[in-house]
C-alpha cells in the first residue's frame, strides 16, 4: 500500500512540473512574439518615414508647368499628386520697381503607393513657395 501512495505522489509531482514548465514556456513563446510584431512595426514605420522624405524632396523639385495634376515614380513608390495655387505676388523691394521673378505659394496634396498596391500607403499635403521668372528685362543701373 505504501508503494502506490508513493506512485501517485511522483505522477502528482511530474504532473505539476509539466504545467509549469508549459506555463514558463507559453510565456516566452508570448513575450518573443511580441517583441517580433514590435520589430516589424518599427521597420513599417522607419519605412514609411523613409518614403515621406524622398517623397517631399522629390515635391520640392516638381518644375511649374501648366499641370496642376501628375503622376510619378519615385524608386518603387507611385505618387500621385495634384497642386493648387494659393497665392502669387510680383517680386517688389527691388530698386527702381519689380524684379524679374514673381512668388508662388502652392498647396501639393499627394497619395503614395506601393509597388502594384491598388489602395494608397499613405497620404500627404504640403504648402511651397515657389520663384518663377516672370518677366525678361536688365536692370536701368
Amino acid at each position: 500500500m505504501k508503494h502506490v501512495t508513493v506512485r501517485g505522489f511522483v505522477m502528482l509531482e511530474v504532473l505539476v512540473a509539466l504545467v509549469l514548465v508549459t506555463s514558463v514556456g507559453v510565456a516566452i513563446v508570448l513575450w518573443a512574439e511580441s517583441g517580433l510584431h514590435s520589430v516589424m512595426r518599427l521597420r513599417t514605420e522607419y519605412a514609411r518615414m523613409a518614403a515621406v522624405r524622398l517623397v517631399q524632396d522629390r515635391m520640392r523639385i516638381l518644375p511649374d508647368g501648366a499641370d496642376n495634376k501628375g503622376e510619378l515614380k519615385v524608386d518603387t513608390l507611385r505618387v500621385v499628386w495634384e497642386r493648387k495655387l494659393l497665392a502669387a505676388a510680383p517680386q517688389s523691394g527691388y530698386p527702381r520697381g519689380y524684379g524679374a521673378h514673381d512668388a508662388r505659394l502652392y498647396e501639393y496634396r499627394y497619395e503614395v503607393y506601393e509597388q502594384g498596391a491598388e489602395r494608397a500607403w499613405f497620404d500627404d499635403s504640403a504648402v511651397l513657395a515657389r520663384a518663377f521668372k516672370a518677366r525678361s528685362f536688365k536692370a536701368p543701373f
